[in-house]
């Protein structure tokens, strides 16, 4: 062999040996910082730090001109951006992208991930950006779920290749784990958060209502309120007004929940500027319905029963702005129910309410309730209804207000099958003692002041 074919050859073999030598030290380095970028990333179940460290640690294995991580919507199907790299934001949103919609789209939809050379060849590609010229996107997907995709662009055709995808690939998979742990990290905390907030809600809520009844010779009254969540829509008032009568109030806000909390609690509050102003009964209710029309959100409303007892001469003045009709029963079982008043609150401005009497007589009893009564289901949808439980309370009318209520409830909760009712239930009882019996009562607490 001649001494240049030597040297050639020594100079082919170093060449190969540094190619060689520069691919294990790139591996190397790859290895090194994906063991790096998956401790860093595993390190905070703060989501939008998982998400930012991920972008800004890929730079050191696979250069790019902009980099945009895509979270799924699971319900839109739209792909939102959590991060962004060197990308005009706005475009960004302009291009509304979504499963199957541009190459991201297409990404998420093939749950594969795929390198684009040229992206001015592929027709689904939405430009966000006018420098690009090659892509390469891989899916993000934890326990078989697709969370979103992250991309990469280059200013440069070509610049992204099989190794580049291997990589993003592996990496993806250790972004995706850390990106579910710290989105489940942070619903536990917000879920904790919540459970604090409709604790203390409730507690509030519970101060709006009576903490004590009313004691009144020859009446004797019960009231609960049993929310279906940790708060409640519903309301009620029993309580002693500056003119010497009682007042008697029972109203249901539209929606459930936290919202319905919030209106109800607006409603109370409405209600109690206005319960001892020098007014009818009627003009209270219309003045209620005017001040909820100022604070309620279109398509809300709450429907509102009002009534003043005079304890000495049994009338009872009312008026009902489209709640369920209380009953009244006499001694005999027979039912009135009082429907007079007018529309609910907040829903019409300016409407119109009307009061009506009735006088009460020894032995009646009124039933004051919400939707959660009569709607309840049992397991095969059936709702209970109006009609049994009006028979139920003839058969146990003669047990005490408190023990006729208490009772009730339990009626309820057999027919439901379960503990928690789907919708708040809140009941009044008012009873009228017969005549002995109110004499003896008065006796033993004497005239209310």
């Amino acid at each position: 062999m001649k001494v240049h074919e030597i040297v050639e050859n020594n100079r082919t073999l170093n060449s190969e040996n540094s190619r060689l030598l520069e691919k294990l030290r790139k591996e190397a380095l790859e290895k090194s910082t994906l063991l790096e970028i998956a401790k860093t990333i595993s390190s905070t179940l703060n989501t939008q730090e998982v998400l930012d460290r991920i972008v800004d640690a890929l730079r050191k294995v696979i250069p790019y001109d902009a980099a945009g991580i895509f979270l799924l919507d699971p319900e839109t199907k739209k792909l939102k951006p959590a991060v962004l790299r060197g990308y005009d934001h706005k475009a960004v949103a302009r291009a509304q992208l979504k499963v199957g919609r541009g190459l991201v789209g297409e990404v998420a939809r093939t749950e594969k991930g795929q390198i684009f050379p040229d992206v001015s060849k592929e027709d689904k590609y939405i430009s966000a950006r006018s420098a690009t010229r090659s892509q390469i996107s891989v899916p993000l997907i934890a326990k078989g779920k697709l969370l979103g995709v992250l991309n990469l662009e280059s200013d440069k055709i070509n610049a992204f290749d099989r190794d580049d995808l291997e990589l993003l690939t592996a990496l993806a998979s250790h972004a995706a784990i850390a990106i579910e742990n710290a989105q489940l990290h942070e619903q536990a905390v917000r879920s904790r958060e919540l459970a604090h907030e409709l604790y203390v809600a409730r507690r509030i809520q519970r101060a709006l209502l009576p903490k004590h009844l009313p004691q009144v010779p020859g009446f004797d009254f019960a009231a609960a309120n049993i929310p279906s969540s940790t708060v409640s829509g519903d309301l009620y008032d029993l309580v002693h007004m500056q003119n010497g009568k009682i007042a008697i109030a029972i109203g249901d806000v539209s929606g459930k929940g936290t919202p319905a909390a919030i209106i109800m609690a607006s409603l109370f509050s409405a209600y109690k500027s206005l319960l001892n102003e020098p007014i009818s009964v009627a003009q209270r209710m219309a003045r209620l319905n005017e001040l909820m029309a100022d604070s309620m959100a279109p398509g809300t409303y709450a429907t509102f029963f009002f009534g003043e007892l005079d304890a000495r001469t049994r009338q009872f003045v009312y008026c009902n702005a489209g709640h369920f009709p209380p009953v009244l029963m006499r001694r005999d079982n027979t039912v009135l129910k009082l429907f007079e008043g007018g529309t609910v609150l907040g829903f019409v401005r300016g409407a119109p309410y009307k009061q009506h009497e009735i006088i009460l007589e020894p032995d009646d009893l009124l039933l004051f309730y919400t939707d959660g009564l009569i709607e309840a289901k049992n397991k095969d949808g059936e709702f209970l209804g109006l009609d049994p439980v009006l028979e139920w309370i003839g058969e146990h009318r003669d047990l005490s207000a408190k023990h006729l209520l208490s009772l009730l409830v339990d009626f309820v909760r057999s027919y439901v099958d379960e503990n928690r009712f789907e919708d708040d239930l809140t009941l009044i009882i008012v009873k009228v003692l017969p005549s002995e019996e109110g004499e003896e009562r008065q006796k033993t607490t004497g005239d209310l002041k």
